[in-house]
């Protein structure tokens, strides 16, 4: 049972986020993310302009007359909510950190998707997976999972995104949404094959002190997920020089590989604005379709 102040919170969390997912959201939503593809209806005789491709060998051959299959979309989609809950997710400069941000952007697409009756999943992971909830439809659902990524305690603090993106080969295809700030090593050819089969969406969170280090002397730095300490001095021009060139290089290589792996990619940032990040994100796909 969650302490009566953390409930409050979650309450005013999800109203906030329904809100805006079924206001504000839903209808870019459901003109960007399309269905699971398409589904065989019947056959018909072939028509001058057919796609011959479509040809139906064996009725054709049975009746002696030329037909085609005719298929129809396939209007009810899955949404995968893949969430990066490791230690680097912890951290956060300003009001927010990143884990609440990537949190509150899943809670909209999972609020928004279940305005739209699709099913929607969720797997937390970290180097686990450390929760999974099928796909289905509802509110009551979708408030489950809500609950889950503001609530759910990580027993660890590794990244390991392949223990997520794996078992989606065997999954139905759908529509992915990876959400993490992708500080790890070795997910490129996981996510390639998710790619394959489903339509990805990687989700990158960031912070603002990740790109400019702010001036503010000596500072002792431990990282979040293997607790190696770095002492630095801030104030030094080099330094921060330094540290703003390797910034860049990391995120310009980041996209780079994930733009190589053949998925959409949408950054947001603790600084706010993710809500607006996600409709032009949804507005640009909408218009590219």
């Amino acid at each position: 049972m969650l302490p009566e102040p953390l409930l409050r919170q979650l309450r005013r969390l999800m109203l906030k986020t329904r809100r805006a997912a079924r206001e504000r959201l839903a209808g870019h939503y459901e003109a960007a993310v399309r269905g699971a593809g398409l589904t065989f209806a019947d056959v018909r005789p072939y028509q001058p302009g057919d796609d011959i491709r479509r040809l139906d060998w064996n009725v054709t051959a049975r009746t002696g007359v030329p037909h085609v299959k005719r298929f129809v979309e396939e209007r009810e989609r899955i949404v995968y909510l893949c969430l990066d809950i490791s230690g680097s997710l912890q951290f956060g400069s300003q009001s927010q950190t990143k884990r609440t941000i990537a949190a509150e952007v899943a809670a909209l697409l999972a609020f928004a998707a279940a305005a739209r009756r699709d099913r929607v999943g969720l797997t937390l992971f970290s180097d686990q997976v450390e929760l999974r909830l099928t796909p289905r439809k509802g509110d009551r659902h979708a408030h489950r999972i809500v609950r889950e990524l503001f609530a759910f305690a990580p027993q660890s603090r590794g990244t390991v995104m392949e223990t997520a993106l794996t078992p989606l080969r065997l999954a139905r295809r759908g529509v992915v949404f990876l959400i993490s700030d992708f500080r790890a090593s070795g997910w490129d050819r996981a996510l390639r094959v998710a790619a394959r089969k489903h339509d990805v969406v990687a989700v990158c969170v960031t912070d603002p002190v990740e790109m400019t280090l702010p001036a503010m002397g000596r500072v002792r730095l431990a990282d979040a997920e293997t607790g190696q300490v770095l002492v630095i001095n801030t104030s030094s021009a080099k330094v921060q020089q330094a540290y703003s060139m390797a910034a860049q290089s990391r995120r310009d290589s980041t996209l780079s590989r994930l733009r190589a792996a053949g998925v959409d990619v949408l950054e947001v940032s603790t600084s706010g604005g993710h809500l607006e990040a996600l409709i032009r994100f949804f507005r640009a796909r909408e218009r590219r379709r």
